[in-house]
């Protein structure tokens, strides 16, 4: 959509139209972009596409139209509070657990090794949740003016707290249900950091 009006004679739009078009394109490139970025998102990764999604719907329902040196620096804020955030997460890995599920219990050692990393950062995203979800949406935001470097640099660092290829071969190997996976990291003693070392 552009903002060509020489078919209407006479026709001056004012200031703020042009402001409401230019953000309806930028909602059109948000989107466009992250339909990519999700697309090739693995499988195992779908909280985070949901982070995404998230953070778009924020970032297309925002009514100011912001500059992008005031992006950045909203950035860097956020990105300031997720790391101080992160620290204060990363004080729960003392928290020692206890496996008394029934069904994790019967599982090798392996198997539980793989699922109890998997929780562990399970529990951290959701430490750091809102804070994250922050700092996407602004991201989101500097992708659909043009900057999309900061976004693609976070995409490929988040794409290493997805389950590693070789855990995933075990986990099939051994018909692992997923579903109990899931199951698990919905208990609270799972959602709130611990430490992630089993004996």
């Amino acid at each position: 959509m552009k903002y060509d009006f020489c078919t209407i004679r006479d026709y001056r739009p004012s200031t703020r139209t042009i402001d409401a078009i230019k953000e309806m394109n930028s909602t059109i490139n948000m989107s466009k972009y992250l339909a990519s970025v999700v697309s090739v998102t693995p499988v195992f990764t779908m909280p985070f596409k949901i982070l995404l999604l998230i953070a778009f719907s924020g970032a297309a329902c925002a009514n100011i139209i912001q500059t992008k040196e005031s992006l950045e620096s909203q950035l860097q804020q956020q990105y300031e509070s997720l790391n101080m955030r992160i620290e204060v997460c990363d004080t729960y890995k003392s928290r020692k657990i206890q496996i008394t599920d029934k069904w994790l219990l019967s599982q090798t050692k392996q198997v539980q090794r793989i699922v109890i990393g998997e929780l562990y950062k399970n529990a951290m995203n959701l430490c750091y949740r809102k804070e994250e979800r922050e700092y996407v949406e602004t991201l989101v935001k500097l992708a659909a003016i043009g900057d999309k470097k900061e976004l693609n640099r976070y995409l490929n660092l988040k794409g290493k707290d997805t389950i590693d290829k070789r855990g995933l071969e075990i986990l099939n190997q051994q018909h692992v249900n997923i579903s109990e996976l899931e199951r698990l990291s919905k208990l609270v003693k799972y959602q709130i950091p611990f430490y992630p070392i089993i004996d």
